[in-house]
């Protein structure tokens, strides 16, 4: 009898508790992002895109890190130490770090100013930073050194033309 009750009481204690709701996470890239409506502000988003230009100072605790995905960059706002795993940001110099953003979406944030943007919950390194190499072309060259040597013939020959004139 006491295994019965003791059974029960368990049982209505499990359905009496309250469920935890899993929110669940929106896959985008960052121009549907930017594009999105009010129905995704406060909802947990996830996104992949290349860090650009350098992690700014927000507060004493978070910085900015811009990530563009497509055509389209989007501000992030994350701690401290999730920025410490993105290796390098791209310039023109080289490609930056491809990273997985995990964080809730603000079509306009109220804490910063009714900007869009995602306050990071977690950062993923997808691929490293590495450096782009630009090979000067052959064609760019030659084509430099033609109009070199026509603008030193036409710095010549208006020299003899002034030099008639004026003296």
């Amino acid at each position: 009898m006491r295994t019965h009750a003791l059974l029960v009481c368990v049982l209505v204690m499990t359905l009496a508790a309250p469920a935890h709701a899993v929110a669940a996470v929106v896959t985008l890239d960052t121009a549907a992002l930017a594009k999105a409506d009010a129905s995704l502000d406060g909802a947990t988003v996830r996104f992949e895109g290349e860090a650009l230009g350098e992690a700014l100072r927000a507060d004493a605790t978070h910085r900015w890190v811009n990530v563009l995905g497509g055509a389209v960059a989007i501000g992030v706002y994350t701690p401290d130490r999730m920025v410490e795993a993105i290796d390098g940001y791209g310039d023109w110099s080289r490609t930056g770090t491809i990273v997985e953003v995990t964080g809730v979406y603000n079509v306009a944030c109220p804490q910063h100013g009714g900007d869009l943007d995602v306050h990071a919950e977690q950062i993923r390194v997808v691929a490293g930073a590495r450096e782009v190499q630009h090979p000067v072309d052959v064609w760019k060259a030659l084509v430099a050194a033609a109009a070199l040597g026509f603008s030193a013939v036409l710095a010549v020959r208006f020299r003899a033309v002034w030099r008639r004139r004026y003296y």
